[in-house]
């Protein structure tokens, strides 16, 4: 069992954070002409990171060195196909 964020408290406000979470955001990913694609929309005012790992069972995320682009409503990271295998996740 993985847990990212356990809380114990008495209450439901004890456990709850009253924050508001960052929008729906919608991710696409693409392989094109020896390139790997992935995009996410900028309807996100918080600032998110792309992250890679290549094994699920570890924790082990590293932040991808490319710099989104902004190509119409998406922010885009362009990366070389990588070998094996490899997962991807937006963090904020």
């Amino acid at each position: 069992m993985t847990v990212d964020d356990l809380r114990v408290g008495l209450a439901f406000t004890d456990v709850v954070v009253a924050s508001n979470p960052p929008p729906m955001v919608s991710l696409s990913a693409s392989i094109s002409g020896g390139t790997f694609q992935v995009a996410w929309t900028t309807n996100n005012t918080t600032a998110a990171t792309l992250q890679s790992n290549t094994n699920l069972t570890t924790t082990n995320w590293n932040t991808v060195g490319q710099t989104p682009s902004v190509s119409g409503t998406n922010y885009v990271v362009t990366i070389p196909n990588p070998p094996g295998r490899s997962f991807y996740r937006l963090k904020f």
